[in-house]
């Protein structure tokens, strides 16, 4: 893609670049979330906002139903009780409002 892009405009199916200052250039597409240089469906934490210890217990689920651990990450909360929480993924309902 040789052309600029609004920010969050590219349908899933269409080509990105991967060239930006944090490696990926998601942000120009619809939901947030690219592979392959092609804007698609995110994947989404199987619990959003989940407490957790450690990264094993942030499980990610991709649109073909495999799940992964790792992807979210285990990471320390600001909060009265200093809870971790497994940071958000691109399809999960509070980043997906936040685009």
């Amino acid at each position: 893609m040789q052309s600029c892009s609004f920010y969050y405009s590219l349908q899933n199916g269409v080509a990105a670049d991967n060239k930006s200052t944090k490696g990926i250039n998601a942000e120009a597409c619809s939901s947030g979330y690219m592979q392959n240089g092609t804007c698609q469906t995110p994947p989404k934490s199987t619990v959003e906002l989940r407490t957790c210890s450690s990264n094993n217990d942030c499980i990610t689920q991709f649109p073909d139903g495999t799940t992964i651990t790792g992807y979210s990450q285990c990471q320390c909360g600001t909060n009265g009780g200093g809870y971790s929480y497994c940071s958000l993924v691109e399809g999960d309902s509070v980043y997906q409002s936040m685009i």
